[in-house]
């Protein structure tokens, strides 16, 4: 992945994103939502890291028996090491970043000492997880290094005890699986023992799981570990502090036996430290002292670029800046490496070679020898900084800067960290925050109705602004509010608003803004809209604070005369009963946007995604909207590539059926029904069988009738695409 120009589509995609679900025909409210996201109201950042390597010991290994260590470990290890192996180990707390080998930390202490203690009955180390996901992936590296262990191997015995063990449970250790197995945990207690702290408030209280604890003396265990130690506050952190007394008091642990260990992610000043520390002590109950925390230890830019000379000083010129760009925009990963070696270091031979591995270690040479990667790496200093903050440091550095445009300062900064990423010497972090559009309010303004989030505003600026709606339809937009009796418009409770929007109260009103003769041609549906009391006039001049710059409009109030009830969604202008919507966006619909970004890239070759979510409840509802969503994108992406190769001037009868065959070559069966299934199409039972087993099952007619099935739904979604639902959101005709 090039993070950096990922980063880039990335927030130009949400934007596009928005433009084309608006799409705004009033000439009023032309250029609002640009102006809004010009003044940066949604997008923060991005902001860059470069992280430095870490600090590496000398390579030995007076720690370890049944292990050897194919590596030097970094210093922090090297001090958790100290920490944690031996006979008499110490409660620790092991607070690094990404990629810092936090797991090797605890697991070869922990491993040593079940190889030391084997023969022993009963769990001599409980390491508890936040999330399934995490205890299962350590799972697999646990089962790798017994197994690749001649002395580990048959000697120290690892299982995984959570909620979603089930049918097919392992029985017995293999190279990427420990014991998942209930029964045979139950009859056969592990060394080392993988679970939640919900799961475990279940395997102290349930009879079955009695066996579990039964081989455990008062010395038996050990070591308890808990990953991610920075997640349980709260409730959390409580039910943890209480589980860990009555673990503790059931299996009679001495007091000051234990070793804890909590994994967290880098915490900040001293101060952080210190109430970390204290936290720890009150969540396991044992002590931990001040220097029990074990931070990570980084080069710093002059120690990384020690003895390299410079060889290379130009930079890209604007000519060359302008052909990057096109690279990034609309070539692949190796046309941009290919022009961007060229134009850095005047060769572009290194976008040429098949060899990755061997291009990306030339590469991080030629960058070792220029010296604006000299200066990047100092202005940063292992910090984060936005693009805005490190060009402006860079160019107190470099006078020469002066010479190129923002723009091409940006494009500079862009292609130089895209080479960075690319060449793989340094962890290159970029992240991008935006904020949901919702309660988005339009300025009720004649010339220039900005749009602001209602958090933004003060309590003051919030009585000239209303909710903003729009028809996809006919692209009408305009204010809504409820309208009293008095004509009164101003919302004081916007919670309230929304309810009695969403419920289609008779009080709704739309405010189209129109030319002042449209609106006085118009007596029935003609007023004015005061911009300093929103109070809706019949005259020019304001009836309630005599403000004479009013806002010609076209009120509209679909349920006001009784009858046959309105929907939200119907748009009384052009008559569409499916057009009318706020503007605005809440967080799952963008993040299923950007996911369709960041998987649509040429430049993220590592498709993988974690989305985060406050409540189980949120997360299950989201899997399956994100999973919607993002199909639908992915699908229209197909058909566009289709489209471009080899789709023009064909029938829609023919484009239809030549898509689905085409893609259908491409690809294996399985990889065709994994990437085209919809979402609700998942229940055959047949695709079932592919996501547990990996490949259908032979000569199977469920299998033939799930391809034709979504054969047949493929055909038909490209025909909506070009049919009636090419105007609907962000369509192929709409985002061009």
């Amino acid at each position: 992945m090039i993070p950096s120009i990922v980063c880039e589509q990335l927030q130009r995609g949400l934007t596009e994103y928005l433009k084309t679900t608006f799409p705004i025909s009033s000439e009023v409210f032309a250029g609002c939502i640009d102006r809004f996201l010009d003044a940066r109201s949604m997008f923060k950042g991005p902001y860059v890291t470069l992280r430095m390597p870490f600090r590496e010991a000398a390579r030995e290994n007076p720690w370890f028996e049944a292990l050897e260590l194919p590596f030097a470990p970094y210093l922090h290890q090297k001090r958790a090491f100290d920490r944690l192996a031996g006979e008499a180990p110490r409660s620790t707390l092991v607070a690094t970043g990404t990629g810092s080998g936090k797991t090797e930390c605890f697991l070869y202490p922990l491993l040593e000492h079940c190889w030391r203690h084997r023969g022993e009955k009963g769990i001599k180390a409980l390491l508890i997880y936040p999330m399934n996901a995490l205890a299962t992936d350590q799972a697999r590296r646990i089962a790798g290094l017994i197994y690749r262990n001649a002395k580990l191997k048959g000697n120290v015995v690892a299982g995984k005890y959570t909620g979603d063990s089930g049918p097919g449970a392992s029985r017995g250790m293999g190279e990427q699986e420990l014991i998942t197995d209930r029964e045979m945990l139950r009859q056969n207690p592990p060394d080392i023992l993988l679970t939640n702290y919900k799961m475990l408030d279940y395997l102290l209280i349930r009879s079955d799981d009695f066996p579990l604890w039964s081989k455990n003396g008062p010395e038996t265990l050990k070591y308890i570990v808990v990953d991610e130690f920075h997640t349980f506050d709260g409730a959390q952190g409580t039910d943890l502090a209480c589980l860990l007394r009555r673990l503790k008091k059931r299996l009679e642990i001495p007091e000051g036996f234990l070793c804890c260990v909590g994994t967290s992610a880098t915490l900040g000043d001293a101060q952080s430290q210190t109430e970390m520390v204290a936290f720890a002590s009150e969540v396991f109950g044992e002590p931990f002292p001040e220097d029990a925390v074990i931070g990570e230890q980084r080069q710093t830019a002059d120690e990384f670029l020690r003895g390299t000379e410079i060889q290379y000083t130009a930079l890209p010129d604007k000519k060359a800046l302008s052909e990057i760009a096109n690279a990034m925009t609309s070539g692949s990963e190796r046309d941009f490496i290919r022009l961007a070696s060229l134009r850095w270091f005047g060769d572009a031979t290194l976008g040429d070679d098949d060899n990755d591995a061997r291009v990306r270690e030339l590469m991080g040479e030629r960058l070792r020898g220029h010296y604006f990667f000299h200066e990047l790496l100092r202005a940063l200093e292992g910090g984060a900084s936005s693009y805005e903050e490190l060009l402006a440091e860079l160019s107190r550095r470099n006078r020469i800067l002066d010479f190129y445009s923002k723009p091409d300062r940006h494009l500079l900064l862009l292609s130089l960290i895209g080479l960075v990423s690319y060449a793989r010497i340094l962890q290159v972090h970029v992240q991008i925050w935006f904020r949901e559009l919702r309660r988005l309010l339009g300025k009720v303004d004649p010339e220039k109705p900005d749009l602001a989030l209602s958090d933004d505003l003060t309590e003051g600026e919030r009585g000239q602004y209303l909710p903003v709606v729009n028809c996809r339809d006919c692209g009408v937009t305009g204010w809504v509010s409820m309208m009293s009796d008095s004509f009164n418009t101003q919302i004081i409770d916007l919670r309230g608003f929304y309810e009695d929007f969403f419920s289609s109260s008779r009080h709704t009103a739309y405010f189209f803004p129109v030319s002042e003769k449209r609106a006085q041609e118009d007596p029935d549906r003609g007023g004015y809209l005061c911009p300093r009391c929103l109070k809706w006039n019949e005259a020019p001049v304001c009836s309630g604070c005599g403000n004479s710059k009013t806002v010609p409009v076209l009120l509209e109030r679909p349920n006001a005369e009784g009858g046959e009830e309105k929907s939200t969604t119907y748009c009384p202008i052009c008559g569409s009963r499916g057009g009318m919507t706020l503007i605005g966006a809440q967080n799952s619909t963008l993040i299923s946007a950007g996911i369709s970004e960041l998987f649509a890239s040429r430049f993220n070759d590592d498709k993988k995604l974690l989305a985060f979510s406050d409540s189980v409840q949120d997360a299950s509802h989201r899997a399956g909207f994100f999973n919607a969503r993002t199909w639908r994108f992915n699908l229209r992406l197909a058909i566009q590539q289709y489209l471009k190769t080899a789709g023009a001037d064909k029938s829609i009868s023919d484009f239809t059926t030549e898509f689905v065959e085409d893609w259908e070559r491409r690809m294996t069966l399985e990889d065709f029904a994994a990437t085209f299934i919809a979402p609700n199409m998942t229940w055959f039972r047949d695709f079932e069988h592919l996501l547990e087993h990996g490949k259908f099952p032979s000569a199977s007619e469920q299998t033939d009738r799930l391809l034709q099935s979504i054969r047949s739904r493929m055909r038909l979604e490209a025909l909506y695409e070009y049919g009636f639902n090419c105007r609907i959101g962000r369509t192929l005709e709409k985002s061009g």
